[in-house]
């Protein structure tokens, strides 16, 4: 039997993740609880949150899609919401081009507020490090999401790739798959960093994200090592974003940043 092929940590893929989190977080009406680190497991990414929530899945599905479509994460994967204490799939969804359809169960029933993690599986990081077919992996895991929990698929067409990946916000245009950040007075090209940075904060629009958290996100194993650099950072974001004044990064004194959009 083969072994697992861990994929690669990618800051690209992190970053996507913790949007996720924090857009699935917002959808459901709370922007202020944090999202917990990322944990991978190859190519499965665990989403865990700091408070309980109820979620409608035509909600989640949207979430998700959004982002993995802004992003280009991937374009075909699995999503499983998983209760905390039970461990049981209580929802759960595929996106395959490999596939005749995509298999989305039916969404009218809200889900409960209690403890959740999303887990999402990459199925095209999982084709380039083990060289499995996609169908061969995500169907019969759907299969067993299908009979274990009655759910009657319906047709939803394959999803296309989206005529914008591109974020505004104020008066300005972010592109997170090149670092081009378009303002008033023509367009920047962000840093590695900068861009990373400016991704994490939108993922937290009017929230407060924690110095620590930043660290740990933007620069990983680094992070003890840099919390001047960070400040330098977010001074150069602010330079970047100084032509709309509705537009700014705050310090939250003792607590970390906040990204203001009036």
């Amino acid at each position: 039997m083969r072994s697992p092929v861990l994929a690669k940590a990618d800051p690209h893929v992190s970053v996507s993740m913790r949007l996720i989190g924090h857009e699935v977080m917002r959808r459901c009406g709370d922007d202020a609880s944090r999202v917990l680190p990322i944990r991978q497991e190859g190519n499965r990414y665990r989403i865990s949150f700091e408070s309980d929530f109820a979620f409608d899945p035509a909600h989640l599905v949207g979430a998700v899609d959004s982002i993995i479509a802004h992003t280009q994460l991937a374009e075909n994967y699995l999503v499983e919401v998983i209760a905390c204490k039970s461990q049981e799939v209580v929802y759960g969804y595929e996106i395959s081009t490999a596939l005749s359809r995509n298999l989305i169960p039916c969404s009218g029933r809200l889900q409960p507020k209690a403890c959740y993690e999303l887990h999402i599986l990459l199925f095209d990081q999982m084709e380039e490090s083990q060289g499995l077919p996609i169908g061969k992996v995500g169907f019969p895991l759907m299969l067993i999401l299908a009979v274990g929990g009655g759910i009657y698929w319906f047709r939803r067409q394959p999803a296309k790739a989206p005529e914008s990946h591109l974020i505004e916000f104020g008066a300005f245009t972010f592109d997170p798959r090149t670092s081009l950040l378009q303002t008033p007075a023509g367009e920047e090209e962000l840093t590695g960093k900068e861009a990373e940075l400016l991704s994490l904060l939108l993922g937290h629009i009017n929230a407060t994200v924690e110095r620590q958290e930043i660290l740990s996100t933007v620069w990983g194993d680094e992070g003890n090592y840099v919390g001047r650099t960070l400040d330098v950072f977010i001074s150069k974001l602010r330079k970047r974003l100084a032509s709309d004044p509705l537009v700014k990064i705050t310090n939250i004194r003792g607590v970390g940043y906040r990204l203001v959009v009036e």
